[in-house]
């Protein structure tokens, strides 16, 4: 009878502690979730505070030896232009 009444007091500590973790974890993801909420998303953000003095949003630029062009740049200013520099690999082959 002893045995039954430890093994029934054990089994009920236990499910109290499976539910206090999954309470726990439960708060948890909560607090992650209102802290990402708070974070600043992309339409928070004014072109202003992305625009360089130069008017220049972006510049995207690649070195590709492989296409014949030693570099590509592309920037993008916030007047809604953009500027495409090629510069072209020259080689001075006399021989």
């Amino acid at each position: 009878m002893k045995k039954k009444i430890i093994v029934m007091v054990s089994l009920i500590f236990v499910i109290i502690l499976v539910v206090i973790g999954i309470v726990y974890a439960n708060h948890l993801a909560q607090l992650n979730y209102e802290k990402k909420a708070q974070e600043p998303v992309f339409d928070d953000i004014s072109l202003e505070e992305i625009t360089n003095e130069n008017g220049l949003i972006f510049r995207i630029e690649r070195n590709d030896a492989a296409t014949g062009c030693d570099s590509i740049f592309l920037e993008v200013y916030s007047e809604g232009t953009y500027k495409l520099t090629i510069t072209q690999i020259t080689s001075n082959d006399d021989g």
